[in-house]
């Protein structure tokens, strides 16, 4: 297990994109992996187009108002990655999503970034997915 979080959210959430320092914090392991929260606070963190109480840090999880709809990301961008991942919809029938490769802001008037999704919906089934 290279990354374990806990999430606790009803926006979208999504990683990478911007060339900035590391948090000196988040120093990689033995294997070359590298956690994306320090276990405290949003710290290396970036709220991209939200209110400043969208996205919080409370006991030990990232917490999402989604209000209003948006994204955070990472400071620094990274690739060839594994992401592990835990979540919970506080609400029945919640829907989000975890945004991957992704553009480092929005495009005028657009809540999401152009990347890759990964839905994140709760109690919605097709034929095509399940979303457990």
């Amino acid at each position: 297990m290279q990354t374990r979080l806990t999430f606790v959210f009803s926006a979208a959430l999504f990683f990478a994109c911007q060339s900035e320092p590391a948090t000196p914090a988040l120093v990689a392991d033995a294997e070359g992996f590298r956690p994306l929260f320090n276990g405290t606070d949003l710290s290396g963190w970036v709220n991209v187009n939200c209110a400043p109480g969208t996205w919080t840090w409370r006991d030990g999880m990232v917490v999402c108002s989604g209000k209003p709809t948006g994204v955070m990301r990472t400071e620094r961008m990274y690739q060839d990655f594994e992401l592990e991942i835990d979540w919970r919809h506080m609400h029945a029938g919640g829907n989000a999503g975890i945004f991957v490769m992704s553009d480092a802001i929005t495009a005028k008037g657009e809540p999401f970034t152009r990347s890759t999704e990964v839905q994140v919906l709760d109690g919605t089934e097709t034929a095509n997915y399940t979303s457990h």
